[in-house]
């Protein structure tokens, strides 16, 4: 069995791959759900094994950035995970998601996002991170703004949309390119059955909010939509919500509020949540290098001196002032991302650090998912 990084005659057979795995006959193809992942250029980021030159299993990589405030982590994303159904349960995936550590370990990202949870990453430290509150938003007729208008999107809002997108603080790194790909590509939605509809909220011939939701294809018994990505206002949001509702015949929309949204979380007060973990696991590549390229945030909050890094493979040590302590790396996940614990060290350690840690964290299952 070969284990190595796709070429780019590859890419076909990666997309077959995966769409014998997780399409049926009325999905779109993965190939085009996911241009990141399995465009020509980009495939040659993502493993796979090769069992005499046929390739039987598939890791899709993809990198990004991330904005939190004025840090930028760099990030790779891991998705598509599959193997063919002659070769499942004989370790092949633990094999090449080794040689996918090994990989992000040479490279500059800090974290790897990774779309399951199951135990395949989960016992090599792949960690449930950030709380999301996930409201069930089904009010109409909101009073808006009688000098806004709201309408679907048309191509020539691209520009304004991404400028609206690009002053978010918390938020994957889009550029006009990245924006458009991604709404057309349709990746999370696609999983879920559902189709984009992007609509703006338009205020003196600019727009000034937008929202991309997933609805149904076509009538179901259930007619439920969901937020896939939002920027502007979060009032212009509720209203974008409520027009969403009737436009296209929802029962109701799920909205995925992180925790630091509290803008929007008050204009959804009322509507029924469930408070989740952030989708997916995340995965500490190099504690060092984490806190490097966090810096600038760590810094805007007036906190000089904090150090981290891995003792052995659970463990990483953490120390800031005069005091160390070494945490699990589960319990380190926990400190740096979650707002809500039941664990009082971590809620004891956080509070001792100041108003530094959890950081706020864009939801995973947006358009960037992978």
């Amino acid at each position: 069995m070969e284990i190595r990084q796709l070429e780019e005659h590859e890419r076909q057979a990666a997309i077959e791959l995966s769409d014998k795995t997780f399409r049926n006959h009325e999905q779109k193809s993965m190939g085009e759900a996911f241009p990141f992942m399995f465009s020509q250029s980009s495939i040659g980021q993502s493993f796979g094994a090769f069992h005499n030159g046929e390739l039987v299993s598939f890791m899709g990589l993809v990198p990004s950035i991330i904005k939190i405030g004025e840090a930028r982590l760099n990030v790779y994303s891991l998705g598509s995970v599959c193997t063919a159904e002659d070769y499942r349960e004989k370790g092949i995936a633990s094999q090449i998601l080794e040689r996918v550590f090994d990989f992000l370990d040479c490279s500059d990202a800090s974290i790897l996002l990774v779309s399951g949870d199951r135990s395949l990453y989960t016992r090599v430290n792949c960690c449930h991170f950030g709380n999301i509150s996930k409201f069930n938003v089904q009010f109409e007729n909101v009073h808006k703004n009688s000098e806004s208008q709201i309408r679907e999107m048309r191509k020539e809002d691209l520009f304004q949309m991404n400028q609206i997108a690009q002053r978010r603080l918390i938020t994957y790194d889009q550029s006009v390119s990245d924006l458009q790909s991604l709404i057309h590509a349709e990746a999370y939605a696609s999983c879920l059955n559902l189709t984009h509809k992007t609509l703006i909220v338009e205020k003196d011939n600019k727009v000034s909010s937008f929202l991309v939701l997933g609805v149904p294809h076509r009538k179901r018994q259930e007619q439920k939509g969901k937020m896939i990505e939002w920027a502007g206002k979060p009032n212009e949001i509720k209203h974008l919500l409520s027009y969403a509702i009737k436009a296209y015949e929802l029962e109701e929309i799920e909205v995925a509020v992180p925790w630091h949204e509290h803008l929007l979380e008050n204009e959804l007060n009322g509507s029924t949540f469930t408070l989740e973990k952030n989708e997916g696991t995340v995965y500490i590549i190099n504690p060092k290098r984490f806190l490097k390229q966090l810096n600038p945030y760590i810094k805007s909050r007036h906190l000089e001196s904090f150090e981290c890094k891995y003792t052995d493979r659970e463990h990483i040590q953490v120390t800031f002032s005069n005091m160390t302590t070494t945490l699990q790396v589960k319990d380190f996940v926990s400190f740096v991302f979650d707002s809500q614990s039941n664990d009082s060290e971590i809620l004891e350690l956080q509070k001792s650090i100041g108003n530094i840690f959890p950081i706020p964290f864009p939801y995973t299952a947006g358009l960037n998912f992978i």
